[in-house]
């Protein structure tokens, strides 16, 4: 690994359970002449750090994760408000944020309250009959759930853009690597031949 230099020195990210697991007594004003004596007996290991774009890469992906969970917090607001208005389709529909679940939802808030209607705006590929996702849309579709419904669908959507600005400002890191198809895919070498050895408690085989 890259020794990492600032002013002249050379850098050391240690980690602090190594420094515990040295006896010795430490306090608050002594621990960081104790960590300079521990490291002139070469007793510190040097911990691995990344370059800087696999810890850009890796920033990211972390705040892409709280980003899903946000946007995933959202989903479930939208199924508490279908729940207020004694609506079923999001236990009908195996995603409600998939195609026919987001066509169905625009469409109450656009004002549809036929069931029989917004049954039609499912895919084909959907498992459910249309009667069963129409009987699944009858309910009681209260002012108050439905202003619910449209915050926390914007909010969903709101969240899905940023995770998609996310994703673009990712692979612009990922086009700096090789691709794979200029690594070596090639297996390394056996070092050692195994043979399937016996353990003690499976039967020995009878000879014929």
């Amino acid at each position: 690994m890259k020794k990492k230099m600032y002013r002249g020195f050379e850098v050391y990210l240690v980690n602090a359970q190594y420094v515990k697991n040295v006896p010795g007594r430490k306090t608050d004003v002594s621990d960081c002449q104790w960590i300079q004596y521990l490291h002139s007996l070469g007793l510190l290991r040097t911990s691995f750090r990344p370059p800087g774009t696999i810890c850009a890469i890796r920033s990211l992906w972390r705040h892409r994760d709280s980003l899903i969970q946000m946007a995933a917090e959202h989903v479930m607001h939208m199924q508490k408000a279908l729940n207020q208005m004694s609506l079923q389709v999001h236990r009908v529909l195996s995603d409600i944020t998939g195609l026919s679940g987001l066509r169905i939802l625009d469409a109450i808030l656009a004002g549809e309250r036929n069931p029989v209607l917004l049954a039609r705006l499912c895919q084909p590929r959907v498992k459910s009959s249309r009667d069963t996702v129409a009987k699944s849309l009858e309910g009681d579709y209260r002012v108050e759930h439905i202003f619910a419904l449209r915050q926390s669908l914007a909010g969903y959507r709101y969240y899905q853009g940023l995770i998609a600005e996310v994703d673009a400002e990712i692979q612009g890191y990922l086009a700096s690597f090789a691709t794979i198809g200029d690594l070596d895919s090639t297996p390394p070498a056996r070092t050692k031949k195994r043979t399937y050895q016996r353990q003690h408690y499976e039967p020995k085989a009878r000879s014929q």
